[in-house]
C-alpha cells in the first residue's frame, strides 16, 4: 500500500500527476482553509478533476503573466498545463507543482453558469492513461 493512498489529500500534490504533464481547464479560483489556524489561501478548481490545487506565489505570477491579468475571475475556462519540477521548499529540494500557460493564449472557453455542469466539450474528456485525481 502506498502511504498516499492511506492518507489521501484534498489538494493536488506532485505525486498525483504520476510524472505526466496534464492539460486542464480552470473551473474557478476560491479562498479555502488549507492549513488549520492559518489564513485562507487561493485554490484553483478544474473541470473534471476531484482535487483543487493550492496556488502559491510562483504559480500565481506565472498565470497572471501568461494570461495577461492577475484577476482570477478572468481565469475560468482557460487552459493550463500542470507539471512537476524540483523546487526548494523550506530549505530542502522536493517535487513541486508548476504551471505553464499554453501558447498562444486562447480566450476563456465559455462554460455557462458556474453552478451548472460544464457543457460537453473536448476538454471534458479524459485522455487514456491520464491520472484520475
Amino acid at each position: 500500500m502506498k502511504i498516499g493512498a492511506a492518507f489521501p489529500s484534498k489538494w493536488l500534490k506532485a505525486a498525483d500527476l504520476q510524472g505526466q504533464e496534464v492539460e486542464v481547464v480552470i473551473k474557478g479560483v476560491e479562498l479555502a482553509d488549507v492549513t488549520q489556524g492559518e489564513e485562507p489561501q487561493p485554490v484553483m478548481l478544474f473541470h473534471n478533476k476531484k482535487k483543487g490545487m493550492v496556488i502559491n506565489k510562483t504559480n500565481a505570477d506565472r498565470m497572471a503573466h501568461g494570461y495577461g491579468t492577475d484577476e482570477t475571475d478572468e481565469w475560468p475556462g482557460r487552459k493550463l498545463i500542470l507539471y512537476v519540477e524540483r523546487v526548494m521548499y523550506k530549505g530542502q529540494m522536493t517535487d513541486g507543482l508548476r504551471v505553464r500557460v499554453p501558447q498562444p493564449v486562447q480566450p476563456a472557453v465559455p462554460t455557462g453558469d458556474v453552478n451548472e455542469h460544464p457543457p460537453e466539450r473536448p476538454f471534458d474528456q479524459r485522455i487514456d492513461g491520464e491520472p484520475d485525481w
